[in-house]
C-alpha cells in the first residue's frame, strides 16, 4: 500500500538584507494548510498564515546565535524586500505548484 507521507519538494531562497541568510521553502502546500485558512480573516493573514507553513527551515537567529522560531511575528519583523521574495514562493505554490503529475 502507498505510504502517506510530506514528499514535498524544497528551493532555497536568499535574503538580500541578510548576508548569508536563507530560507528553505516547499514548493507546495498540503491540503490541510489551505483548510486551516479558512479559521483566519483576511488575505493577508491568511497570506502570512500560509507563509509559516510553506517555510521548512531558515537560518535566521536571535542575539545569542539560537535559530528564531519560523512564526508570524518572526515574519512580520523582516524588511519588506525579503518578506516579499517569501510572498512569491507562496503564491508559486498556491497558483503554480510544480509538483504537477501526468498520468
Amino acid at each position: 500500500m502507498p505510504e502517506l507521507k510530506d514528499n514535498r519538494k524544497t528551493k532555497i531562497i536568499k535574503l538580500p538584507s541578510y548576508p548569508g541568510g536563507e530560507v528553505e521553502v516547499y514548493t507546495s502546500l498540503l491540503f490541510g494548510d489551505l483548510v486551516d485558512t479558512e479559521q483566519v480573516e483576511g488575505e493577508i493573514e491568511k497570506g502570512l498564515l500560509i507563509a509559516t507553513r510553506i517555510i521548512k527551515s531558515w537560518n535566521l537567529t536571535d542575539e545569542k546565535g539560537e535559530i528564531l522560531p519560523i512564526t508570524l511575528e518572526n515574519l512580520k519583523k523582516l524588511p519588506s524586500k525579503d518578506g516579499l521574495l517569501i510572498v512569491e514562493a507562496v503564491n508559486e505554490a498556491l497558483y503554480n505548484p510544480k509538483e504537477k503529475k501526468t498520468g
